[in-house]
């Protein structure tokens, strides 16, 4: 389990890291910056599932999930959803870490 976690918090930290570099080089061409925001990467990836999402959630679960949860989720800059997603992840490893040399 721990390193299941610690390499799924690497590989989301990579892909913050891979947003910040999108961003930038849109920087230099663009003239002025902007983080991307986790909706417009979705909506770049795979715009359908996004579509089907919100009505999935709000049939199955409750308009809240979409409307607290999701939704502000969406628009928050992917750099921090996903950084904030990767250390989460990699600091949760650390508590399944085996302690070796002590008794049960």
């Amino acid at each position: 389990m721990r390193s299941l976690l610690f390499w799924f918090g690497l590989v989301v930290l990579a892909a913050a890291f891979g947003t910040l570099l999108w961003d930038a080089v849109r920087w230099a061409g663009a003239g002025s910056f902007a983080f991307s925001t986790l909706g417009e990467i979705w909506v770049r990836l795979d715009r359908d599932s996004l579509l089907l999402l919100e009505p999935a959630l709000v049939r199955h679960i409750g308009p809240w999930t979409w409307e607290d949860a999701v939704f502000p989720l969406l628009q928050q800059p992917a750099l921090l959803d996903l950084g904030l997603l990767g250390l989460f992840c990699m600091l949760l490893s650390r508590l399944f870490r085996r302690r070796r040399g002590r008794a049960a």
